[in-house]
């Protein structure tokens, strides 16, 4: 399967059954990686509806982190801690598969509506101390990232307290626009 998919050579390890039980079938689940890479691991399964895996979202979640690093500091204006979940979907989109873009940049492209984005940013200041700059970072993000021509993509914004202002982006929550609207409503 993934031979066919990818156009490359794939060592898999021995499946293991899972998720099965009176009346279902489940699945039997691998991991695997590329003959030329093994600390590219990632889980493949196949059941009778069909085979998956997160090849792709294994091989770029690096790149995606390096390529989004300048939009958190421009919106920023300095470096904090993040971390970047990337996820591919099969579904009103491209089916990602053949010989995959190297890069990031390059699988965004050619594959953008089948990439979607979770962006974590951990600040160390106490977001419920000032909600308005918190606000604005976000919004700042989100407009960074809107110009990068992400389809799909969430922010997270939490302070070292774990305490959290989140907004997901116009497929999720709402339009960036009703973000400014919110925030001019607001003062900011």
């Amino acid at each position: 399967y993934l031979e066919k998919k990818y156009n490359k050579g794939f060592v898999v390890e021995k499946p293991v059954h899972k998720g099965y039980g009176f009346g279902i079938e489940g699945s039997l689940v691998s991991v695997a990686y590329p003959e030329d890479n093994s600390n590219l691991k990632f889980k493949a399964w196949t059941s009778s509806l069909g085979s998956n895996d997160k090849y792709p979202e294994v091989l770029w979640k690096q790149q995606a982190r390096d390529y989004l690093k300048p939009a958190v500091i421009e919106a920023f204006g300095y470096t904090p801690e993040f971390t970047v979940e990337l996820f591919t979907a099969n579904t009103e989109a491209p089916i990602i598969r053949g010989t995959l873009p190297p890069g990031f940049s390059d699988a965004l492209s050619e594959y953008s509506d089948g990439i979607s984005i979770v962006l974590t940013v951990l600040s160390q200041e106490d977001i419920s101390a000032n909600e308005t700059l918190a606000a604005r970072r976000v919004y700042d993000l989100v407009k960074v990232l809107e110009k990068m021509n992400l389809f799909s993509f969430s922010v997270d914004y939490q302070d070292s307290a774990g305490k959290e202002y989140d907004d997901e982006n116009r497929d999720i929550v709402g339009s960036v626009e009703d973000i400014l609207n919110s925030m001019k409503e607001g003062g900011l």
